[in-house]
């Protein structure tokens, strides 16, 4: 079997994404003997380059021009492309700018105007190259990156489960924290992470965005039900959602 040619590129955010591939990569025999990291500038490979690869796998959001041109770059020189990460896939917290502006964002992130010209807003990925696969997760999880990796080898489609996070809760015993109260996104939100959140008390903020089909009306009725405040969801919803996402939870 050939080996898999993969280039892994970082655009602005925290490259936590990154680093769990990386690692998925090293710490898998099976996978590191059939997969050749042709760029990535966090292991040294054609740091700053773009290289011809089977798979491009992209994290972070496009921010600046220079994300712009690397994500136009990976895109003409690779066969498949991933959106690894929420800020790939919807912006992410980098879209926050969009909601407070994108002068009062760069002044409270930057102490002088940043060198590298900024866009007017946070894009996700797919809002400026055709993407084949998006991997959500604030970070991606390493078992998801794993079995896409599995299904590339293989040259077999990969899907993202459909189920909601609501189900990961049920599955483990977990309390219901709406039931309690707490503003939650996990009967919206796409499960496969075990809801791990939940498990250590934090509800579930969306990272993953939403299920194909969400049950809006179950989940608003447990919001007037167990009288959540309308405003805490919106706060909640507004971390992770995109746009589009955001604007279909507010109606």
């Amino acid at each position: 079997m050939r080996k898999l040619k993969l280039a892994q590129y970082s655009l602005t955010g925290c490259e936590g994404c990154a680093v769990n591939l990386l690692n998925v990569v090293a710490r898998s025999p099976e996978i590191l003997e059939r997969v050749e990291i042709c760029a990535s500038r966090i292991v040294g490979v054609l740091a700053g380059g773009v290289a011809r690869a089977d798979v491009a796998v992209i994290d972070g959001c496009v921010v600046t021009k220079h994300d712009e041109e690397v994500a136009r770059a990976a895109r003409d020189t690779a066969d498949v492309v991933v959106a690894l990460g929420t800020c790939a896939c919807t912006g992410g917290i980098n879209a926050l700018k969009d909601v407070i502006g994108h002068e009062a964002a760069t002044g409270a992130v930057y102490l002088r105007a940043p060198r590298e010209p900024h866009l007017s807003e946070a894009k996700p990925l797919g809002e400026v190259i055709d993407v084949d696969y998006e991997l959500p997760g604030c970070p991606a999880l390493r078992s998801e990156i794993e079995l896409l990796l599995v299904h590339l080898l293989l040259g077999k489609t990969f899907r993202l489960t459909d189920r909601a996070v609501c189900h990961d809760c049920k599955a483990a015993g977990l309390p219901c924290l709406l039931e309690e109260g707490v503003p939650c996104l996990g009967p919206l939100t796409r499960g496969g992470c075990d809801a791990i959140c939940i498990r250590y008390g934090t509800p579930c903020w969306g990272c993953r965005g939403l299920t194909d089909e969400p049950k809006f009306d179950e989940f608003y009725r447990a919001i007037e039900e167990h009288g959540i405040p309308w405003e805490a969801v919106k706060r909640l919803a507004g971390v992770f959602l995109s746009k589009t996402e955001l604007g279909r939870v507010l109606g």
